[in-house]
């Protein structure tokens, strides 16, 4: 999963999503966090992966809530996301939180927000 969380290209992540589902990868089952590739990708601001994953999953899918508390250290920026957040809760947390984002990042992340409204 993390390569396609990673690759910034809609075209290759597409075709990577679209592989993996066609040979029966589950991409919209939560781990015992209540993470999903989803949710990863929205935290990190990978907007063409969330808008790929948004594809696929299913309405419930697309807002399952963590169950736990994660505090994540971004270049000794910590952001803590609460229990009970959706992908695009993860995304608004880090935009209030992360005081260190590049331009980029924050682009991402307020695409992510757009997408999963």
């Amino acid at each position: 999963h993390d390569y396609l969380i990673q690759n910034h290209h809609t075209f290759e992540i597409e075709d990577q999503i679209r592989s993996g589902v066609a040979q029966g990868m589950i991409i919209d089952k939560a781990n015992a966090s209540g993470w999903t590739p989803l949710t990863a990708a929205s935290a990190m601001g990978r907007a063409k992966a969330v808008e790929v994953f948004a594809k696929y999953y299913s309405h419930a899918a697309l807002n399952i809530k963590t169950s736990e508390s994660y505090t994540a250290d971004y270049q000794g920026q910590k952001v803590t996301y609460p229990a009970g957040m959706t992908a695009q809760g993860i995304a608004k947390a880090r935009l209030d939180q992360d005081k260190n984002l590049s331009e980029e990042m924050r682009s991402g992340l307020e695409k992510c927000v757009k997408i999963l409204c």
